[in-house]
Order: structure tokens, then C-alpha cells, then sequence
């Protein structure tokens, strides 16, 4: 089953009356809007939104949560909004809409209950995805269900073990290289009598803003929720001098590291997604984070940014006495 996603309807009253977009459909617009709103501030929304706000349209992004982005760090997020706010860019958060009147106004109401009126020339709905599976009559082949959503094994086998699912249709990570990963797996298990489980722990993805948002690994809440000792090495590029002379120092770099071995990381930086590839690739593979430590990087490329965060790692972890003799010497 390789069915895919649907954008998900917005469902409130009046929006029978206004000619909405989503993802599928924006790319036929002809006429540039003067005031866009988004609803929802996930990576479609960001995305389209940064583009209409640097092709002239007034953007407005409505998102309910308290982040834009909200699968990412809330750092990573609050400097990402942070930049997209200095375009010009406006991101109502903890805000869902209520209703539309006419065919160019939409109520929101905020958390506190309070709620305004926004005109618009031009409404975008990203919302989420709705997975394809309604008109399949999967009870016809016993295949099941459960909340919307098919019921699979780690080996992307439905409850018929002569059926599997791939892509947006398994409902996990909706990304074209997760189904890739997935298709990956299936061929493996078909031909290989040593079957392998579907494991996310190493998947990457890129939000391809201005700066982007490049992630990878296992990520905070699921390093608390698993009970992982970690550290967190936090690096933020406003001495970093490729950064200065690019004028771009606020990017960061989050590290998750546990016994000198890469958990984790996500960064916001111009092109951060070719950035962080080596770091994906160490995580992937298991290297020593001393690996990258004691490679030489050319002067100034922009990925000394990796190294220097773990430099300053393994600077914290001497003893004052250490410092004590480093500063003689070098100071």
C-alpha cells in the first residue's frame, strides 16, 4: 500500500464560502496576493510562507501551538521565528481560527479567548495530512485499522502478512526519504532471511526556509521519555567567524552526546541541511565525536561550526587546575 497523504480540510464555519488553498493547489495561483494568511505553522506553512513574504505579499502564519515547527527544538524554533519576524513576516501562535466571514475575512481566537478579524486576499490551509486509505475496503482483504491509521508491525507488515505499507500511507515521518528508508527495508526483508525492523532513531529531515532547519537523531523529549543520560553541547554561531562574515550569527548548533557518541542534533544555519551531513553520518554510524574533534578543517569553511562545538565540550570537561596551566601557556 503506497497511497499516500491528502491535505488535511479545514473544518469551521464559512469556509464553504472562501476559495482556500493547500500545498497541492497553491502552485496554481497567477496573481500574488496582497495579505496571505497560513493556517498552521508547520514546515509547509513556514515554507510557503517565507516565499510569498519575499515575492511582496503581507504573510500572517496562525498556528494553535506555542512554536512554529513544532516537531523541532523550541531554541531552534524561536530563532528561525526570530528571522522570518525581521522579513516582515507575521506569526500569530497559540491562535486557531473560528470562522470565515464573507470570502475574505477569518476570525481567530486566542487562548485567552480574545479574538480578532483578519482580512485576506489569499487563504492557505496547512493543516496536516490526512492518510489515503478511506476508499481502499481494507476489511475486504483483513487488513485493520485503528484511529485512522493502518496497523502495522516493525516490519511495515499490515494485520494480512501478504500486505505491507510504504511512505506517507504508514503515518510515522511523511518525508520522500522516509519512504525510501521504508522501500529499503521491504527489499532487504524479501530477499534476506536476517529481517530488519523499521528504526527512525537515525532519520534526518531539513526545513528549507531561509536560514534552514536541518535535524537528525533522537531529539530531547524522546531522550527523557527512554531515560538516556545525555548532555547537551549548545553552540551558538556569534563568534564564529565565517558566520560574521556572512552576517549570519545567529545560527546555532544543538548537540545531543552521550559517552563521546552522537544521540541527536539539529541546527539553524544558511544551508545547515549539507552542514550537518557529517554529523548525520557519525550518528548514523556510531563515531566517536573525537573523530570530528581531531579533524582539520579548512579555514574559514563554515562547517567548523561542528568541530568547535565539540571543542568547547571537551574544554568544559577539564578541571580548573588543566585550565589553569592551558592559560599560562597560551595566554
Amino acid at each position: 500500500i503506497a497511497t499516500g497523504s491528502s491535505p488535511r480540510k479545514l473544518e469551521i464555519p464559512g469556509i464553504e464560502n472562501v476559495r482556500y488553498h493547500t500545498n497541492e493547489t497553491i502552485f496554481q495561483e497567477t496573481n500574488l496576493p496582497k495579505q496571505m494568511i497560513i493556517i498552521g505553522g508547520g514546515p509547509i506553512g513556514i515554507e510557503l510562507g517565507q516565499a510569498y513574504q519575499r515575492l511582496g505579499a503581507q504573510v500572517t502564519v496562525v498556528h494553535r501551538g506555542k512554536q512554529c515547527l513544532p516537531k523541532e527544538d523550541s531554541d531552534i524554533s524561536k530563532g528561525l521565528k526570530e528571522q522570518l519576524a525581521s522579513e516582515g513576516m507575521r506569526i500569530i501562535l497559540e491562535s486557531e481560527p473560528v470562522k470565515c466571514v464573507g470570502t475574505n475575512k477569518l476570525v481567530i481566537r486566542a487562548k485567552d479567548g480574545s479574538q480578532k478579524t483578519l482580512p485576506f486576499d489569499s487563504l492557505l490551509v496547512s493543516i496536516g495530512r490526512t492518510l489515503n486509505i478511506n476508499s481502499l475496503d481494507l476489511d475486504k482483504a483483513g487488513i485493520k485499522t485503528e484511529n485512522k491509521k493502518l496497523v502495522l508491525n516493525d516490519y511495515l507488515q499490515t494485520t494480512n502478512k501478504r500486505v505491507y505499507a510504504i511512505g506517507d500511507v504508514v503515518g510515522s515521518y511523511q518525508f520522500t526519504h522516509a519512504a525510501e528508508l521504508h522501500a529499503g527495508i521491504i527489499l532487504t526483508n524479501f530477499f534476506s532471511p536476517f529481517k530488519k525492523k523499521v528504526n527512525y532513531d537515525n532519520l534526518s529531515w531539513v526545513t528549507y526556509t531561509q536560514p534552514e532547519v536541518a535535524t537528525f537523531g533522537l531529539q530531547e523529549p524522546t531522550l527523557k521519555e527512554r531515560n538516556i543520560d545525555y548532555k547537551v553541547l549548545d553552540y551558538s554561531f556569534d563568534e564564529d567567524d565565517r558566520a560574521i562574515v556572512d552576517g549570519a550569527t545567529y545560527g546555532r548548533l544543538k548537540l545531543f552526546v552521550s559517552k563521546n557518541k552522537l544521540l541527536g542534533g539539529t541546527m539553524l544555519a544558511e544551508n545547515a541541511g549539507e552542514l550537518i551531513q557529517e554529523l548525520i553520518l557519525a550518528n548514523s554510524v556510531g563515531l566517536s565525536i573525537k573523530t570530528l574533534f581531531n579533524k582539520v578543517y579548512p579555514y574559514p569553511t563554515a562547517s567548523r561550526t561542528n568541530k568547535r562545538a565539540i571543542q568547547l565540550h571537551f574544554l568544559n570537561k577539564l578541571n580548573p587546575f588543566s585550565k589553569k596551566i592551558l592559560k599560562l601557556f597560551y595566554h
